[in-house]
């Protein structure tokens, strides 16, 4: 007969997985607060490959807090296609940005030039 005071002696898992899931949780919570203040203060922010450098966390945490925002606060969540900078032969690149409730796609675009700025700065050494 197992102990019915363990938790994890009846459900067989261990002490360590639910701290690391804790941990995770709250490394979310802590990202989805970054990204509010981010947008409060720039309007747009850069959510892909790269920013999850710029908010300590990895790139799956950070998308996650911005689908939480998404769904829960009504926050908006655009891919933009542009040119990639500085290069002589540019490609096309999909940028994805997280912005205030109600920012509608047309605003986007015609900030594409900060949206930009904002997906080169995420690149490491500034190398696209």
């Amino acid at each position: 007969m197992t102990d019915s005071n363990n938790i994890f002696a009846l459900f067989g898992d261990d002490k360590s997985q639910i701290e690391s899931n804790k941990e995770r949780s709250e490394d979310v919570e802590r990202v989805r607060a970054l990204l509010k203040e981010e947008v409060a203060t720039k309007s747009f922010v850069y959510i892909g490959p790269g920013a999850e450098n710029k908010f300590e966390t990895s790139i799956l945490r950070l998308r996650t807090a911005a689908a939480f925002l998404r769904v829960e606060e009504d926050y908006t969540i655009h891919h933009l296609q542009v040119e990639r900078p500085n290069v002589d032969d540019p490609d096309m690149i999909r940028i994805r940005v997280l912005a205030s409730p109600g920012v509608t796609h047309q605003e986007i675009w015609r900030n594409r030039d900060r949206i930009t700025k904002l997906w080169l700065d995420a690149q490491p050494n500034g190398k696209n």
